[in-house]
């Protein structure tokens, strides 16, 4: 048991929470197929109207019924088209998908109801059943019943409304249905078993493409931006803010006596100070802001959209609160205070370079003033 199990895992792979993403994900190549479907079969049923002459026979009623029911379906299999082209979810497509399946069930199987005793229709029932299970690539707990449901019920019409057929035919197209159904079960199992793989091998990509994108852009140990994505996004801003002569500021941001907690605590200890000021940081920010780590214990924050005085005040407010925080490892409060530096773009600054450069010449006066205070 527990290798059957296996194989079918293997043959359809569990997607557990992912299902629907994986219909999201073929709806609209799902959805194109099936408006070429119910368009050709619109053509075929306009096609067909001769035919009901023909079978007619002269009874102006059933040709008058036949045309009834062929102008109805027109009219439902344009308004299902209508209403999925304005409806593109996956529930409410499925939906009408099912629904127009199974009203197209009942059409086909009209018409082999009231074709002459000695007409099979078995060519039209075997392309319905193939189309349906290979077409409509929904969940089979709905497709199913719907598929049976006609077998079923053109199985029962061959064999008590078409008396003048051979009965050893009528067996042999009973069969057929049998075989179709098997045949369009394992090539429906199939399509949805590569679908499947396929999918899974898309998303493991993405993911890892994603992670890739992630671990570049992101320092691996504060959370902030790497120093490369930083410099990146800066530079975009401080073009952008040129451009529209927008103001924009940077704050240069450097850890005081960094190289004492690592030599007092441990350099485990220093990890968890620049992870904590990082945390600090990102929570006084507003969501437009950028905060990069450059380097060591060296962090800048770039202000879009605001002035120097505002970013003094975030300058000042980073400080305080990093003041009032203490980092808490291995039982130990270490405390440690932060340089600051603001710049903001002038009407002569060349390049983002240029602002961070006058920004850290600010930070290293406030440091040495730092240092000349606590001797």
């Amino acid at each position: 048991m527990f290798h059957i199990k296996d194989i079918w895992e293997n043959f359809l792979p569990d997607l557990g929470g992912r299902e629907e993403e994986l219909q999201e994900f073929y709806l609209s190549s799902t959805v194109t197929v099936q408006l070429v479907i119910t368009l050709l079969t619109i053509l075929i049923s306009v096609s067909m109207v001769y035919m009901d002459l023909t079978f007619a026979r002269g009874d102006v009623k059933l040709f008058f019924y036949s045309l009834i029911v062929r102008v109805l379906f027109f009219l439902f299999t344009v308004g299902a088209i209508f209403y999925v082209l304005r409806n593109r979810s996956f529930k409410k497509v499925e939906r009408a998908a099912i629904v127009w399946l199974f009203v197209t069930s009942f059409y086909f199987l009209f018409y082999n109801y009231t074709r002459p005793s000695n007409y099979l229709t078995t060519s039209v029932d075997v392309l319905f059943i193939l189309g349906a299970y290979v077409f409509f690539g929904y969940r089979l707990k709905y497709l199913l019943p719907v598929i049976i449901f006609f077998s079923i019920a053109s199985t029962w019409i061959i064999f008590f409304r078409k008396p003048d057929i051979l009965f050893e035919t009528r067996i042999a197209s009973t069969g057929v249905h049998i075989l179709v159904q098997m045949v369009g079960l394992l090539a429906a199992l199939q399509i949805r078993s590569f679908r499947r793989k396929a999918f899974l091998a898309y998303a493991g990509e993405k993911e890892a493409s994603q992670l890739a994108t992630q671990l570049l852009q992101t320092d691996s140990l504060t959370g902030c931006f790497s120093r490369r994505y930083f410099f990146a996004r800066a530079e975009q801003e401080f073009l952008r803010a040129r451009r529209y002569a927008h103001p924009l500021c940077v704050v240069m941001m450097d850890l005081n006596q960094f190289k004492s907690i690592n030599d007092q605590y441990g350099h485990m200890a220093g990890d968890a100070v620049l992870m904590a000021f990082s945390r600090m940081v990102m929570e006084q920010k507003r969501h437009s802001d950028s905060l990069g780590r450059l380097g060591g214990e060296e962090f800048a924050l770039l202000l879009p959209e605001t002035s120097i005085e505002s970013a003094r005040s975030v300058a000042d407010r980073i400080q305080d609160a990093w003041a009032k925080t203490a980092t808490d490892f291995s039982g130990q409060a270490i405390r440690s205070s932060v340089s600051v530096g603001v710049a903001e773009l002038g009407q002569h600054s060349r390049n983002f370079e240029e602002m961070l450069h006058l920004a850290d010449k600010f930070m290293y006066q406030k440091k040495y003033e730092h240092h000349g205070n606590s001797r």
